[in-house]
């Protein structure tokens, strides 16, 4: 997906003046779109791709590692060895 970086002069919502903003080219959206109508199965591939993705980043376990991870750490920091 094309886009330009862009930093915000202004707050907007919860992003603050100063904050980086991708902002997306609306031809390369149109193209995108286009691709999953003329090829519906590549479409399907991906989608369950990216469901994949965002299931091992995002999903129940891959939280449950990063409170793990994160307790342990504050336990090292605290705890007298």
């Amino acid at each position: 997906m094309a886009f330009e970086l862009q930093q915000l002069s202004r707050d907007y919502g919860p992003y603050p003046k100063g904050s980086v903003w991708a902002d997306p080219s609306i031809e390369d959206a149109v193209r995108q779109m286009l691709r999953v109508l003329e090829d519906p199965d590549e479409a399907k591939r991906r989608t369950a791709q990216g469901k994949e993705r965002v299931q091992q980043t995002y999903g129940l376990e891959a939280a449950a590692e990063r409170y793990r991870n994160e307790f342990e750490r504050i336990l090292e920091e605290k705890l007298p060895k």
